[in-house]
């Protein structure tokens, strides 16, 4: 399953711009843009779990792939992922876009990006 997510990123990066279900993805601008409005995040770990949770819509992923993929093998505190994708639920919310949700409760050690409409 990693080796198939990590193809899934790769594949996407050679595009400047993604879009995934009315959200678009802004590779060269590390921003994204959904319902008008955007979040720039920089090139940050934020950025890369977004990116990852995104090319995944609806699909939960581990969080030990996460690991793998957002800091390339290096093994953070257990809580680093909950701490991260908290800060990305709150850049998201304070730019408007609430409606994209971060789910890491709903399934036991796994992640998922979500539309609330």
């Amino acid at each position: 399953m990693l080796q198939q997510l990590r193809a899934t990123l790769n594949a996407s990066l050679s595009s400047a711009k993604t879009s995934i279900a009315g959200l678009h993805i802004d590779e060269s601008a590390f921003s994204i843009h959904f319902d008008g409005k955007t979040c720039r995040m920089g090139n940050s770990k934020q950025f890369r779990l977004f990116r990852i949770l995104a090319r995944n819509f609806r699909s939960y992923v581990t969080h030990d792939a996460l690991v793998r993929m957002v800091w390339n093998d290096f093994v953070p505190e257990p809580n680093t992922i909950h701490k991260l994708a908290s800060r990305l639920q709150h850049a998201l919310d304070a730019a408007g876009m609430s409606a994209l949700v971060i789910d890491g409760r709903s399934v036991r050690g796994h992640y998922t990006l979500t539309v609330r409409r």
